[in-house]
């Protein structure tokens, strides 16, 4: 239809067309065949009519254009479908392609492992005829035997496994005959049951593996040929190596070498190897921790501690050291900070006292399981890391120190690692602030004290608070922490409080109502021991899990008579991980409400029932979900580690922002941390554009500084009325309150321009969060400019010269802005601390023309130093 259109319409464009070149009468025919007029009338010379025509003619132009365009569309339309079609057989033949793929490759994996007895007999035949064909040359038994034991050699004594060393340190009689090591545990050594070195057991490899200790093979040949690969144990607790696939890599790049004394390698024993070394070892409850003990009494106030804790004593026994041995305590190292890598994995730093090198041994106590050993090393320096792969987060530590020789010098109780960073009542320190009376306190400190208040419910005097808790199922998915084994199991055993009857949700699937009712009472009240007095009860919601505060609170310490139901104070933490320094008490100053009925929003604070509240005490936390990734990003630097010495420096700091691409959420809360900052005082603040009067008001009153608007960018350079100015870019919030120290100390130092820390981003996975660093800046490899986002983790709680900052975060001189003739310095990226974006942003949005210049100073050491 639209190519008839276009026919007619072309038609009579041709027939316009003629006619005007006539200047006669449209209707006349155009023929040949038609008479040419002898007087042309005076009608058709007049310019109106002219003029009509070439109306008309524009007119049918138009309309033969669009019908062209129109007839071009419909055209390209059917070609879209007809290739969408194509598309579809294509995808069709593909997915079939891939399933007759999948089918094939089956058929040849069952075809393969068919046929892999059979190749595997045909190997062995081959190699027993190859073999036979050898013995029967003269002499050719005699190389055989001597080639295998060569090959079998040289793989004992390449196996990290084998320490020859050791071998002989522990069996004098080799090194006394004057044998080699290798060779004779190739021989004999390992029928005799003697271990190649401490981290391989050949009683233990034969014993878990049956199969080996039948056929008479070695046992580490047989573990570095075929067990190694197949996942088995080596006997002595430690994981198997997998092998890995061979790749071939490139030459490695080169690096640049420094000099350096080389420390003299400490040696000393672990845990298992005193056991079998040691004939009268050191032990707590079965597990050597030393040879010997520097005093008879070392141990007994962490068998008293623990006892009072959970009411269980460990069985301690071994020799007391001769003469000589150093006293109790003498130079044991301190615990500088702890965090949790993983759900289980605690990762702490040790500084050694006095130069000398001391052994951590960590053991963790359950009701189940008893003590056993999660984590040993050696601490030699002010920095020493040892990783504790625990059996749950929440259940205490036992720590124990001893000389490298085995001499047992002193120990200590981390009774609630769970206030470690990551954990789960980390919350539970307190939010971080410049004043002393409510800074966030040191975690060994606060473990400590609540360890004392719970051993004091312990006497006829008091008795606990609590005597069960009431859990609240509205809501609940059954993913929440207060309902998973590990919570419930170190309820019962530590802190010996059960859980009651639960209020259920009123609907909803019957199975899942009685399975949540189910988890929610799986730990039993226990109605005797230091509870069987205690009249209270804590309602929570299943979002919620008490804290320790209230847990181990006495009854006796408040004088107020009990109220029916009170509503007790909460702590929460934003669902936003970026938030987690930012933890809210609600109500802030902890008053307890006393409540006639249950309140309105019934999730929003925790009830106790039958008892009156500890004043100041918070009674549960409240997280949104649990961040899966190494909790230092959060926090690099413990806040009981001083960053700045004893007096850092104090400084005035102009804030400089646009408010207007902000959310009101992520406004508030930046504008919270700011206010919590110590050590640099916000003097005034420039918001970049037209801001909101409600945004301008919101900082005005957290900040409780003038607030101005600007809108010429360079006008901020002039009028600024400080040295220092802090660019917050949307949606970044400060974690540590001292950041703002931190940085402005740095840049006040000679030579430095600018200073800034990583930004961190987080995502949603489910019910909980991953973290990662989203902008570090850039530096220098060579005469390239790489990105530090991706390796910046590798140089943590360090300080190092930059080649350009973080876009969204700075803090620098204002003589060092873009200008006429800007300063030029070095930029310091700080790894001590992190700020984190929250919310969504716009990258194009949140550009500014306020920005530091490349540090010059930083560019020419790189080079140079590259």
């Amino acid at each position: 239809m639209l190519e008839d259109l276009a026919d007619r319409q072309s038609a009579e464009f041709a027939r316009l067309a003629a006619a005007i070149e006539r200047r006669g009468d449209p209707a006349m025919p155009a023929g040949p065949a038609a008479p040419a007029p002898k007087e042309r009338p005076a009608a058709l010379s007049d310019p109106d009519e002219v003029k009509i025509l070439k109306r008309k003619y524009r007119r049918a132009q138009a309309d033969a254009v669009r019908l062209k365009e129109e007839l071009a569309e419909a055209q390209r339309q059917d070609e879209v479908k007809i290739l969408k079609r194509k598309y579809r057989r294509a995808q069709a033949d593909a997915v079939r392609l891939k399933e007759e793929l999948a089918e094939a490759q089956r058929q040849l994996a069952q075809a393969m492992a068919s046929t892999e007895p059979m190749r595997t007999r045909i190997r062995h035949a081959v190699k027993r005829s190859l073999e036979s064909m050898a013995r029967q040359i003269p002499g050719g038994k005699r190389r055989l035997d001597r080639s295998r034991q060569r090959r079998e050699l040289a793989l004992i004594t390449s196996s990290d496994l084998f320490d020859a060393a050791w071998y002989l340190d522990t069996y004098p009689d080799i090194a006394e005959a004057g044998l080699d090591p290798a060779a004779h545990y190739l021989k004999s050594g390992w029928q005799e049951t003697r271990d190649p070195g401490p981290d391989f057991s050949t009683s233990g490899y034969l014993k878990a593996n049956r199969d080996v200790a039948r056929s008479g093979i070695n046992p580490l040949l047989h573990y570095i040929e075929h067990g190694m690969s197949e996942g088995r144990s080596v006997g002595v607790g430690v994981r198997p190596q997998v092998a890995r696939s061979t790749e071939i890599f490139a030459p490695p790049a080169p690096c640049v070498q420094f000099a350096f004394a080389r420390a003299d390698t400490i040696r000393w024993q672990r845990s298992h190897a005193l056991l079998r070394s040691c004939p009268d070892p050191v032990t707590v409850d079965g597990l050597a921790v030393g040879r010997a003990l520097c005093s008879p009494d070392v141990l007994d106030a962490l068998a008293q501690r623990l006892t009072q804790l959970t009411g269980c004593t460990p069985v301690i026994a071994g020799p007391v050291a001769e003469a000589g041995a150093p006293p109790i305590g003498h130079a044991t190292p301190e615990m500088v900070d702890a965090w949790f890598l993983r759900q289980t994995m605690l990762r702490m730093n040790w500084s050694g006292v006095g130069g000398e090198a001391r052994i951590v041994r960590a053991m963790q106590w359950t009701a189940a399981g008893g003590v056993s050993l999660v984590g040993e090393g050696l601490v030699s320096g002010s920095l020493s890391f040892i990783d504790l792969e625990l059996r749950t987060a929440l259940h205490p530590l036992l720590l124990i120190f001893a000389t490298p020789d085995g001499i047992v010098v002193g120990a200590d109780l981390l009774s609630f690692p769970s206030l470690c960073r990551g954990g789960l009542h980390h919350a539970e320190l307190g939010p971080p602030c410049g004043t002393e009376a409510g800074g966030h306190r040191s975690l060994v400190v606060r473990s400590r004290a609540l360890e004392d208040a719970w051993a004091a419910t312990a006497g006829d005097d008091r008795s606990p608070l609590l005597r069960n808790l009431r859990i609240n199922l509205a809501a609940s998915d059954g993913a929440e922490p207060v309902l998973q084994n590990d919570l419930q199991s170190w309820l019962a055993d530590v802190m010996q409080i059960g859980l009651a009857e639960p209020i259920g949700p009123s609907d909803g699937n019957p199975k899942v109502v009685a399975f949540l009712a189910d988890k929610a009472c799986a730990s039993p009240v226990h109605a005797t021991g230091r509870r069987s007095a205690a009249t209270g009860t804590l309602e929570l919601s299943a979002d919620c899990f008490p804290t320790i505060g209230i847990l181990v609170a006495s009854a006796t310490e408040h004088a107020s008579a009990p109220s029916d139901q009170v509503a007790v104070s909460l702590i929460c933490t934003t669902e936003d991980p970026a938030l987690g320094a930012l933890a809210a008490i609600l109500p802030p100053c902890c008053p307890n409400l006393e409540v006639e009925k249950p309140l309105a929003a019934d999730r929003l604070w925790p009830l106790l029932l039958g008892a009156c509240p500890p004043r100041g005490v918070p009674g549960a936390i409240r997280c949104d979900g649990i961040v899966r990734a190494d909790a230092r990003l959060l926090e690099p630097t413990a806040q009981s580690v001083a960053l700045l010495g004893e007096s850092p420096r104090s400084a005035a700091v102009t804030l400089v922002l646009a408010p207007a691409q902000w959310a009101e959420d992520g406004l508030a809360a930046a504008m919270l941390a700011l206010a919590r900052q110590s050590g640099a005082e916000i003097a005034e603040v420039c918001c970049l554009g037209q801001a909101e009067a409600g945004s301008m008001r919101l900082i005005e009153l957290a900040l409780n500084v003038p607030v101005r608007s600007v809108f010429d960018t360079p006008g901020v350079l002039r009028e600024l009325r400080t040295e220092l100015v802090l660019y917050l870019g949307t949606g970044v919030v400060l974690h540590d309150h001292r950041t703002l120290a931190v940085l402005s100390d740095l840049v006040l130092r000679n030579g430095i321009v600018g200073a800034a820390c990583p930004l961190l981003a987080h995502s949603r996975q489910g019910r909980d969060w991953s973290l990662a660093v989203a902008d570090a800046g850039t530096a220098i490899c060579g005469s390239a400019s790489i990105e530090l986002a991706s390796e910046i983790t590798r140089l943590w709680d360090s300080i190092m010269p930059v080649a350009t900052l973080p876009d969204d975060l700075w803090l620098a001189r204002r003589q060092a802005l873009s200008g006429s003739d800007p300063v030029h310095g070095m930029q310091i990226l700080t790894t001590q601390l992190t700020a984190s974006y929250h919310g969504s942003r716009n990258p194009a949005e949140a550009k500014i023309d306020i920005m530091l210049p490349p540090a010059s100073q930083a560019l020419e050491l790189a080079r140079w130093l590259a």
